[in-house]
């Protein structure tokens, strides 16, 4: 039973690496086209020493910015709809993969070890510092995503 268990994690591993990594190619090429002036697409690195691809896209003036924090399995092309609707109302949008998602898992592989919610959290801080993304913070976290936002909203209560 447990050498079951191990070829369907390792199954399961494979088929979800590559769905992203072929995700990630499609959306390289329609992030590309698309980008102007008002869109940065790059990576920073934050508080846990790794490097977050992030996609920010500047708000019109005195319009908010809206922060996308991914589900697990999730990546920033699966709020392409979302941020499609809420840019063409002058909203700000900025979506990042976290360390094991999207991009940031194509440039770093499989994490070796869990990561904890309040690294995520730091990581976060991290990146709205870096990026200089004005209080107050907007957040929509989806699934796990929803998660880091409670941890961030308890470890920064001030923020």
């Amino acid at each position: 039973m447990p050498q079951i268990f191990k070829l369907v994690t390792v199954v399961f591993l494979a088929l979800f690496i590559s769905s992203n990594v072929l995700a990630q190619q499609s959306y390289n090429q329609t992030a590309a086209t698309s980008a102007g002036k008002n869109r940065i697409q790059n990576w920073v690195k934050v508080s846990s020493g790794n490097e977050l691809y992030f996609d920010f896209i500047y708000p019109q003036q005195n319009k908010p910015i809206v922060v996308l924090l991914n589900g697990l399995t999730a990546t920033t092309q699966n709020w392409e709809v979302l941020a499609q609707s809420l840019t063409t109302k002058g909203i700000g949008v900025l979506r990042f993969d976290f360390y094991g998602q999207g991009k940031t898992l194509a440039k770093y592989g499989v994490p070796k070890a869990a990561i904890g919610f309040r690294q995520q959290a730091e990581d976060v801080k991290s990146l709205l510092q870096q990026l200089n993304i004005p209080q107050p913070y907007n957040f929509v976290g989806h699934s796990y995503g929803g998660g880091i936002t409670q941890a961030f909203v308890e470890k920064y209560p001030q923020l």
